[in-house]
């Protein structure tokens, strides 16, 4: 009863959190279903939990069609609500856990004697799989994937890799990460410097993250495009003032490996006319960038920055980011203006620990609902 097709090591991660993922999502359609469990000695052939017959009993009594593909897809479903309403009132990862005895006490005897239950590597597993983040809240993506969500929760954190050092800035985009950033940047100086090796990593060392590489492509927007997608960028990064051919090039070639295109402002002279032209053209998300070199913290620069957004934000449909010297203390007040993407760098980069100053950007900015 209930046999495997091949071997698990009880003492590796490998293998274990699929068979949870899929044990779970098929019991939330039994839960459903309002069926016993110990059917399932009966239907199931292997711990594959095979749904078939459940699939057949719910087309006949409901009159919907349900075949083995979308029974699970129901059930995953079912499972992420369950998960959402959960992380909203507070039971998040520190929840997933198992009493202290297994994780501190070694066993006595017995083949795993002296071993410990090691469960982070198991939950990290878990939450891949599940599409979760590190902290096991599902992503926009998942949900999206699910129809929960037909479009992403904003504002979205970015965090600004401008660094040139690649372990370095694992660290850091991993940091952010853990502390709320779903959007993690490959920056400029960052993909100079090693090249499209720092997207690919940052996809590997963060696979439920949106990344992001700013290329600020002025030509060959088609292959620019290209090669960041085949690197495992999820948005591109091309500068506003490029031809409306590269735009058009970059755009296409978007829609065809399934990534977006962010435009960059950065030294446009004339930013609304200019947004309003590359919303035409198929760009995905507007960018208001201050440049680093010409960031003041002046509160004149601040007001216009805000005015200038605000304009923005009401004249194009996409949604606009905002970059360039932002921080825990001006945050709320650009999120305000109806900025749905805070692009951050240095207040995350250099601070001495990025994980708690994302956490405390995401606090400045909490409840702040962006139109």
């Amino acid at each position: 009863i209930l046999s495997y097709p091949r071997y698990l090591n009880p003492l590796k991660v490998e293998g274990k959190a699929k068979l949870v993922k899929r044990l779970q999502d098929v019991f939330a359609m039994l839960d459903s279903m309002v069926m016993c469990k110990f059917t399932g000695f009966a239907l199931f052939q292997t711990l594959e939990y095979e749904p078939k017959f459940y699939a057949r009993l719910l087309t006949t009594a409901t009159g919907f069609y349900f075949d083995d593909e979308e029974f699970l897809r129901t059930g995953e479903r079912i499972y992420n609500l369950e998960r959402l309403f959960n992380v909203r009132e507070g039971l998040d990862y520190r929840w997933d856990r198992l009493p202290a005895r297994f994780l501190e006490i070694p066993l006595p005897d017995g083949p795993a004697k002296g071993e410990t239950l090691q469960l982070e590597p198991l939950l990290q597993e878990y939450y891949r799989i599940r599409g979760w983040d590190f902290s096991g809240r599902p992503t926009d993506a998942k949900l999206m994937e699910l129809g929960i969500l037909t479009e992403p929760r904003w504002p979205k954190l970015q965090v600004a890799l401008d660094l040139r050092d690649l372990e370095e800035a694992l660290r850091i985009g991993e940091a952010a990460y853990r502390g709320g950033a779903e959007w993690v940047e490959a920056g400029t100086p960052l993909i100079k410097s090693v090249g499209m090796e720092a997207v690919r990593r940052l996809k590997e060392r963060l696979p439920s993250a949106t990344i992001v590489a700013d290329l600020k492509t002025l030509d060959t927007g088609w292959l620019e495009t290209e090669i960041a997608a085949q690197a495992g960028a999820d948005i591109v990064c091309i500068s506003g003032l490029a031809h409306n051919n590269t735009v058009v090039d970059a755009v296409g070639c978007a829609r065809k490996y399934g990534v977006k295109i962010m435009a960059d402002l950065i030294e446009v002279k004339n930013p609304v006319e200019r947004a309003l032209e590359l919303e035409k053209l198929g760009v995905d998300y507007i960018c208001a960038h201050t440049g680093i070199d010409v960031q003041r913290d002046k509160a004149e620069e601040i007001d216009r920055k805000v005015e200038l957004l605000s304009k923005l934000a009401s004249l194009v449909k996409v949604p606009v980011a905002a970059a360039g010297g932002i921080r825990a203390d001006t945050a709320r007040r650009i999120v305000e203006a109806g900025v749905k993407i805070l692009v951050i760098g240095g207040a995350i980069t250099r601070a001495s620990n990025p994980e708690a100053a994302t956490r405390k950007i995401l606090e400045a900015i909490s409840g702040v609902k962006s139109f």
